[in-house]
């Protein structure tokens, strides 16, 4: 029978030719900014780093227009045609109409780093206007209007589909679009940009790739670094019989070579791949592939372009990797200015002025010399020299005769055999080194020349450099997967490396220790490929090397350089992203309640539905991460049971739990009002069932651990997971929960659940061992120090904090709640506060020893506010003098303190279904200028974070707050 009435999101498939689905895609741009030209910020400023938001602005002392640009390069390589274009967008609380433009492909250039409102396109700034003049366009610039949106206020809305957007895109031939926004007439708003946590706009829609065309080739679209002896290879068109290969180094070329070309490499053949041959160090070259159907109709679908460019056949060692020093100096002409790039531009010219150059002091006795030291011994093939480029006469300091020594250990030196006489500088700027030494691809770490002569034939007695750059044949291993300082890497990762020239062998040694790689006492396993696979556990950082191995060369072995990465902190049993809609048995159907197999046509033996059974079967509102959770509906009025089974073969955990050396399993669950209480959720694995105490009444994400090894089974082979409600009682219950992210943890938070935040109208009586400040302000100006930044709990403000210093009690205390206050100012004194039902309440306590480190929070955890407090009014903003009531929080799960120490709390509102739905509220302290002082001695208020984000560091401000931190001696 058919479960469940399915239906197909138009947004989410497009059927085109019968079989080809639309994909959906979603762009964080690579370039964000805007530019102004107004009294506070322009008309010369560079926004390089956003604070605040794009603003996009059209009023008095505030002229802001904004660009974006997205990389698409890897869609477009691929013939992409795209459709149901928006853009989101997350406002700030500033609303306003912008204007959408497309700029120019001709124009894309000028968005670049370093962009003002003088060099900016699709803006009227030649001659540059007057400061504060309204907003002028240049629409020869740009296109007409994309699109036009109206900014959201604190929360992300995707604008309406535009088809001129749609269009702008398919009309790229680059790969990378760039479009301005610009404010209406008198226009006004702000949209959070990709510098804040959440923010960016996205550009969203869909993607159809061809069926004809070949695709997804390799190299990849720009790829650089590529190995001489490349096979290229590609995804063939859906019909293909055979493939006809271009290759050259003209763009043009390629593109309008046909099948009389000498560019055709490779007519009609059958495998999607080909060996290039031997291809030119550091060229670029393009290559297209032609897609041939089979008879009678021996159809050609004309490739598109691709490119990529060889490496290079050496390549300079960075100046951060050598140390230089020199037998004397002349003020302001140290040695270091021969290898820290000083005086040379962008193509390798090298400027006159002497304060970028090295030079020795005068009446040095003795020969003068210069030594280079390496971090390592390289595979050195030659050193680029700029002689010394004084104006004039000074050139004559640059050296003439010159005896250049090396060494791999600093102690046996080696004396270079036909070393030339060096040129002598012209003395003018764009001076181009014309000085080549060839090392022969020796072994070496150290190069020191000492100056026999210089140019003066005696007149002179100082020598000197302008600039050197030493090039090496790449020899050691490059370009880690996963880059280096990468974090949530997967465990069945394989390690891959871009092969050191001419190695034969890789010797991979990693560890957790750091040291014992840098020794080399780590683990070692030799591979034959630049590829490895190694056992790696969850939450760990791993440290690793590739010594490059080649018998035939005098160094044999060329050791790495030591990277790391960390891996993620689980793995998902289920996260619920990969199930969809469509129908059980067509072709991409993957419907969830096929994998969590439930009661539905079973009801009076399992009251369980994995779903919901109309519509589509999974929740994109309520979620915990990602875009969908699932419902899962309960009744245990006839059954005795509502649970759902999956097997674990068709989990992304599989069957073995043991990888990654997980000790626990979390749920998240989030309930209703309207469950019954009489039940409870439990998990179930393999037989073994446990279950959870907190309270599915509550409406909030909870989560539920499970340690593993309480369950006592083969963790090597689990086979079933079931989450389930028992009936309770005769009667039994019902409702309704969504499950969101199940994963296997190896170092796994105590389960989260959720408290009430009550609004108590009486102080609260502190306990025996509790610690309290009831010292609060009479007035605003008595508050803690520092205005709203420092006092006002909000997703939009710091954290806020404060310090205390535990009792003696020898085996620590518990902490089980905090009471804090919100301001009373008296009459004619305001504040703006809002604490509507639903909304929540962050607070963490932390170790400000710690301050700065990832140590630094000890315990966090998230309340619902489901109390009411007087005179709120939970849509809009209220202005009064605050209600002087006590919030009580009490700890889902308590935290341990020792004795004799510092802790913090501080609290932060989250914001949750949208502005402004922000829990907004003044929280009560004093400030130590208040008269009369500040009477609490043994802590201090503080701020971490900024802008609703918390981070890790603590800012002491002057004063403390009010509040009781009840604690239980141990």
């Amino acid at each position: 029978m058919l479960k469940k009435f399915l239906f197909l999101s138009p947004l989410i498939f497009l059927i085109i030719e019968g079989s080809v689905q639309a994909k959906e895609f979603s762009l964080a741009p690579v370039y964000d900014t805007y530019v102004s030209n107004d009294t506070y910020e322009g008309p010369d400023r560079y926004e390089s780093e956003v604070a605040i938001g794009m603003h996009i602005r059209d009023v008095v002392s505030r002229r802001n227009v904004g660009f974006l640009a997205y990389d698409l390069k890897q869609l477009s390589a691929l013939k992409c045609t795209f459709s149901d274009i928006s853009i989101s967008n997350l406002g700030h609380d500033i609303g306003g109409v912008v204007n959408v433009y497309g700029v120019l492909e001709s124009q894309e250039h000028l968005v670049s780093e370093g962009m003002t409102w003088n060099t900016a396109p699709g803006l009227m700034n030649d001659p540059t206007p007057a400061i504060d003049q309204p907003v002028q366009l240049d629409l020869d610039d740009v296109t007409d209007i994309l699109l036009t949106f109206t900014s959201p206020v604190r929360v992300r809305e995707s604008t309406e589909i535009s088809q001129a957007l749609a269009d702008f895109l398919n009309s790229d031939t680059n790969g990378y679009v760039a479009f301005m926004f610009a404010p209406a007439v008198g226009g006004n708003t702000i949209l959070i940009t990709t510098d804040q946590e959440g923010g960016g706009s996205l550009l969203e829609g869909e993607y159809t790739e061809p069926t004809g065309n070949a695709s997804k080739p390799s190299p990849s679209p720009d790829d650089t670094e590529v190995a001489r002896d490349v096979v290229l290879s590609w995804a063939p068109g859906k019909y293909a019989d055979k493939h006809n290969v271009y290759l050259g180094t003209n763009f043009d070329d390629v593109t309008n070579a046909d099948t009389s070309s000498p560019l055709l490499v490779s007519p009609a053949q059958d495998i999607n791949s080909i060996d290039a041959g031997r291809l030119e160090y550091d060229q670029t070259y393009y290559w297209r592939v032609d897609e041939v159907n089979s008879a009678p109709d021996n159809t050609v679908f004309k490739g598109a372009v691709w490119n990529f460019t060889i490496e290079s056949f050496t390549y300079p060692i960075p100046e951060g990797k050598i140390t230089v020093m020199a037998s004397s100096q002349s003020e302001d002409q140290g040695p270091e200015n021969t290898i820290n790039r000083s005086g040379i531009d962008a193509n390798n010219m090298h400027s006159k002025e002497t304060d970028t150059m090295w030079l020795s002091a005068e009446g040095e006795s003795g020969l003068p010399w210069i030594q280079y030291e390496f971090d390592k011994a390289y595979k050195l093939h030659e050193m680029l020299v700029w002689n010394y480029n004084g104006e004039t006469v000074l050139s004559w300091n640059g050296l003439k005769q010159v005896s250049i020594e090396y060494s791999v250990d600093g102690e046996i030196w080696v004396q270079l055999d036909n070393v030339s006489e060096f040129t002598k500088a012209p003395g003018t700027k764009n001076y181009a080194s014309d000085i080549t030494v060839s090392f022969g691809d020796f072994s070496v770490k150290y190069v020191r020349l000492t100056a026999e002569s210089n140019w003066s034939n005696g007149l002179l007695d100082q020598y000197g450099l302008s600039e050197v750059e030493f090039r090496s044949i790449p020899v050691f291993a490059k370009y880690p997967n996963p880059e280096s300082g990468q974090t949530d890497v997967a465990i069945d990762m394989t390690l891959g490396w871009k092969a050191g020239r001419g190695a034969v062998q890789h010797n991979v040694l990693i560890s957790t220790d750091q040291q014992a790689v840098e020794y080399g006492s780590a683990s070692m396993a030799t591979v034959n490929q630049a590829n490895y696979s190694p056992s790696l556990d969850l939450s760990n950082t791993y440290f690793w090397r590739v010594d490059e191995v080649n018998n035939a060369n005098a160094t044999a072995v060329w050791e790495g350089d030591i990277w790391n990465f960390t891996t993620a902190d689980y793995i998902f049993v289920d996260d619920f992203e990969s199930y969809n809609d469509i129908e059980a048995g067509q072709e991409g159907s993957n419907v969830v309640y096929l994998t969590w197999v439930d009661g539905y046509d079973n009801p009076t033996v399992n009251g369980s539905t994995m779903g919901y059974v109309s519509g589509s079967s999974l929740e994109i509102d309520t979620i915990h991460n990602g875009t969908f959770s699932v419902p899962l509906q309960y009744d245990n009025t006839t059954a005795n049971i509502s649970e759902v089974t999956a097997n674990t073969s068709n989990l992304p955990c599989g069957s073995d739990w043991t990888k990654g050396s997980p000790e626990a399993l979390i749920l998240w669950l989030y309930g209703s009002s309207d469950n019954s209480t009489t039940e409870q959720i439990y998990v179930e694995i393999d037989g073994v069932k446990k279950i959870f105490s907190g309270n599915i009444s509550q409406e909030g994400w909870q989560s539920f651990r499970v340690d593993l090894e309480d369950l006592g089974i083969n963790l090597s082979n689990v086979k079933e997971v079931t989450i389930g409600f028992e009936k309770i009682g005769s009667t039994g219950g019902s409702g309704m929960v969504f499950i969101d992210d199940i994963a296997l943890y190896r170092i796994a938070p105590a389960s989260q659940t959720l408290a009430t935040v009550d609004f108590v109208t009486t102080a609260p009586t502190p306990g025996t061992d509790d610690i309290s400040n009831f010292v609060g302000p009479t007035k605003d100006s008595e508050n803690i120090s520092g205005g709203d930044d420092n006092r006002l709990v909000s997703m939009s403000r710091p954290a806020q904090g404060q310090t205390f210093l535990t009792g003696d009690n020898a085996a620590g205390y518990s902490m089980t709640g905090l009471w804090i206050q919100h301001v009373l100012y008296p009459q004619g004194e305001t504040t703006i506060y809002m604490t509507p039902p639903g909304s929540q309440l962050g607070i963490r306590v932390t170790d400000p020893s710690a301050s700065g480190s990832d140590e630094f929070v000890i315990n966090s955890a998230i309340y619902i506010i489901t109390g009411e407090e007087s005179n709120i009014f939970p849509s809009t903003y209220t202005t009064s003098q605050g209600t002087g009531e006590w919030i009580h929080v009490t700890f889902s799960v308590p935290v341990v303190l020792s004795a004799n120490t510092e802790y913090g709390f501080d609290l932060l509102g989250i914001l949750t279904s949208g502005y402004p739905a922000d829990l907004f509220f003044e929280i009560a302290g004093i400030g130590d200028s208040a008269p009369g002082g500040n009477p609490y001695t043994d802590g201090t208020a503080y701020v971490s974070g900024s802008s609703g984000r918390a981070n890790n560091v603590l800012n002491t401000i002057s004063g403390d707050r009010v509040f009781v931190v009840e604690l239980d001696a141990m």
